[in-house]
């Protein structure tokens, strides 16, 4: 919704990440018995006396290096005269130190999947809230009244004659990118002073201008705004002749390379550019969408993008992912950095040519590739899946569907039917349980391993792969037993968000490769190449700490009232299980909640009780930061706002009825209910409580003026700093229409 643990040191595992890595052989999934959302009434934060088993087998994917203490290497004959046999109790002296080594590597492990299960669960979650802050807070923006340019962006026209080679000139005419003398802008484009632009040369996109647009980039240079808008256009004309199925075709000889997130993480890209080979028509690449956000490099990982496939469309296929969205770039970080590195009409750009990027590929018909996921009509076939209108989507329907079609003519029914299948394609996940549910993101569908097979047997295909979910390892094959490979997810964006995971590509050929894997019922191999580019600056427990002190901040109001209803005697202190099951129920975070409370909270915990006063009190309004420092997130300087403030002031007086300069949560349910009255159905505001609440940041069951604009400056999870904008363009005129 930028920027896990217990990963050996660097330095012993710097060739592994060099080297195919054959996860394939392993006997379980990578998620530990810790998924339950059932608590133990024993402290986890005590040291296990087994190994961690999941259906009776040890988690291999998950277990770190053997450790390697003198004990734990030397054989028995070290220890004792070789000319002797060992007593009884040399051996079980023996026997017995290496079982408490053993033990402690265990205990190592439980406490790395917990880190990793409260890190990929709070992300689950942060991508629900930003989801339904951005649905909502769009419908507002788009609502003001008076405002002629208040309308939603809207699909636009192109002049597809328009001779964009031309509309860029260089001076590189003897075909060398010269670094030490990249040319200037002229006119007010460069707008950071000193900056250099590199202007494209004249003429077409081809390999080698991709090639020197990487060159700049790995020297921290920078595109004129010229160039980068060239790109767009190009590439804009061409995506929209795509179908929503891009066919790809790997011949013997050939490699198709599968990237996965990447979330502007530049490092990474390069990474597997300089490892895998540059795209030609031997060397072909799917990079599986979320190619923004979260990152600080989206722009320059997403030109890169563009401008191979514009050089190589028949070498280069893209897929669009989530992330690729108006509404998500808006508040996730993408917009903010298009403004500051260039401008919001550069950003109206980039958000039209995500419109029309491909959804899917299809390879050697047979692997499925799509970023999220399945869909919630188990009978849903390639052909529905042409049919969608890509240009034509949200996120967050203001009525979820099917409830949307009633009354509806079959027509129109099935273009939101469609819609749906967009939806799901993007934001679904996989799950090794057979139930088809909602999705905890917010959107999309959870599915599992028969309703993978169902489609995959429909369509005549015999596996598929999908990005969209930060694995620990970069790879991951979530199903067991006779379905574990019918569908693989493949991430690419190495300590994503400070959560230490690696990361991975997938290379397919028509032949075998070193620790390579078949596709059943394919003629394709495929290999997992694992890495790591970035390494932590803070430890995964420390990360989320910071990431439960902000979540427990947004709840605090809920839990109160919940310890006390508990509390029936009026003790100030309830059991901790009943603590445990009240954050399980009111956060919605399904963890192990036991073994966070000695990191949070240590001076609330009375043996088994927990005196939840105390436990409240240890978090304030003021957030902590690695530096030790802290930042009161209530006040703001109304002066650094972006160009939405007029827009924003007048939301927020319409909500203050009686002008005390608050908005009380009666004031927003009546401004909600009123603005309903006016709105037409598919617009309607919904989950005004939940709204207002992540919007009071002081917990005074009430949002001031400071309050309402810091909606819109989304907080930095890292550093404390305020850096973010959710300022919705406004852009009826679509750039891409300019000459």
């Amino acid at each position: 919704m930028g920027n896990c643990s217990g990963k050996p040191d660097r330095s012993e595992t710097e060739q592994r990440y060099k080297q195919p890595v054959d996860v394939h052989n392993k006997s379980v999934e990578p998620h530990m018995a810790s998924n339950s959302s059932n608590e133990s009434s024993e402290d986890p934060s005590e040291e296990p006396s087994t190994d961690i088993h999941r259906n009776g087998k040890i988690d291999e994917r998950s277990r770190p290096p053997p450790v390697t203490t003198d004990i734990e290497d030397t054989e028995i004959s070290s220890v004792v005269p070789i000319n002797q046999p060992p007593t009884p109790q040399q051996l079980a002296a023996v026997q017995r130190i290496q079982r408490l080594v053993r033990n402690k590597s265990a205990w190592k492990l439980a406490q790395a999947e917990r880190e990793w299960k409260i890190f990929s669960d709070l992300d689950t979650q942060d991508e629900a809230d930003m989801l339904n802050l951005a649905c909502f807070m769009q419908t507002l923006l788009d609502w003001v009244p008076g405002n002629e340019e208040s309308e939603p962006m809207k699909q636009i026209s192109v002049d597809m004659d328009e001779d964009v080679a031309s509309t860029v000139g260089g001076s590189d005419v003897d075909g060398v990118l010269d670094l030490d003398n990249i040319q200037l802008s002229v006119g007010g484009e460069n707008i950071h002073g000193n900056v250099k632009d590199y202007a494209l040369p004249k003429g077409t996109i081809t390999s080698s201008v991709a090639e020197k647009i990487v060159a700049v980039y790995r020297r921290q240079g920078r595109l004129s705004i010229k160039s980068i808008q060239k790109i767009l256009r190009v590439v804009y004309k061409s995506l929209k002749q795509r179908r929503n199925i891009s066919e790809v075709r790997v011949k013997r000889g050939e490699k198709l390379t599968v990237v996965g997130d990447i979330h502007g993480q530049l490092g990474d890209l390069l990474h597997i550019l300089d490892e895998s080979g540059w795209p030609s028509a031997t060397n072909k690449y799917i990079f599986n969408g979320d190619f923004v956000d979260r990152g600080q490099q989206g722009v320059e990982v997403v030109v890169v993008l563009l401008a191979l496939y514009a050089a190589m469309p028949d070498f280069v296929f893209l897929n669009r992912g989530n992330h690729e969205d108006h509404a998500i770039c808006c508040v996730y970080g993408f917009q903010r950095e298009c403004k500051e590195k260039y401008d919001e009409l550069t950003f109206g750009m980039f958000v039209e040519v995500f419109r029309h990027i491909p959804l899917f590929a299809c390879v050697n018909d047979a692997i499925f590739v799509v970023h999220g996921g399945l869909f919630h009509d188990v009978n849903t076939k390639l052909s529905d899946l042409n049919d969608i209108d890509r240009s034509d989507y949200a996120a967050k329907p203001p009525i979820p569907y099917p409830d949307c079609t009633e009354g509806m003519s079959p027509q129109d029914a099935r273009k939101e039917y469609l819609k749906q299948l967009q939806r799901d394609a993007l934001w679904s996940d996989p799950s090794d349980t057979e139930v088809l549910s909602k999705n905890q993101r917010g959107s999309g569908v959870v599915f599992g391993p028969e309703v993978t097979r169902r489609f995959l047997t429909n369509n005549g295909l015999s596996m598929v792969i999908r990005s969209h979910e930060c694995v620990r390892h970069g790879f991951d094959l979530p199903y067991s037993g006779t379905a574990r490979n019918l569908l693989g997810t493949i991430f690419s964006a190495s300590n994503y968000c400070g959560g230490q995971n690696d990361a991975a590509y997938l290379v397919f050929a028509t032949h075998r490769m070193s620790n390579s894997t078949p596709v059943p019922g394919s003629e394709l191999f495929y290999t997992v190449h694992t890495y790591h580019m970035n390494d932590a600056s803070e430890s995964l427990k420390d990360a989320n700490k910071m990431s439960l002190h902000e979540l427990i901040i947004r709840r605090k109001k809920a839990l109160i009232q919940a310890y006390e209803t508990a509390d029936s005697d009026n003790t100030g202190m309830i059991t901790k299980l009943t603590w445990a099951e009240i954050m399980q129920r009111v956060t919605g975070l399904k963890i192990l909640w036991l073994g966070t409370i000695q990191s949070l909270a240590p001076s609330a915990v009375h043996g088994n009780f927990i005196d939840y006063n105390d436990f409240l009190n240890t978090f304030s309004m003021h957030r902590p930061t690695t530096n030790g420092e802290s930042v009161d997130v209530s006040v703001l300087s109304m002066d650094s706002m972006y160009g939405q403030r007029s827009k924003l002031e007048a939301v927020f007086h319409f909500f203050d009825k009686n002008g005390d300069g608050t908005i009380s949560r009666e004031e927003f349910r009546l401004g909600c209910d009123f603005m309903n009255t006016t709105l037409p159905p598919d617009q309607q505001l919904k989950d005004y409580d939940h709204v207002l609440t992540l919007m009071d940041f002081d917990q005074s069951d009430s949002i001031d003026l400071n309050e309402f604009f810091e909606v819109f400056r989304i907080l930095d999870a890292k550093d404390g700093c305020v850096d973010g904008v959710l300022s919705l363009a406004d852009g009826r005129n679509s750039p891409l229409n300019a000459n």
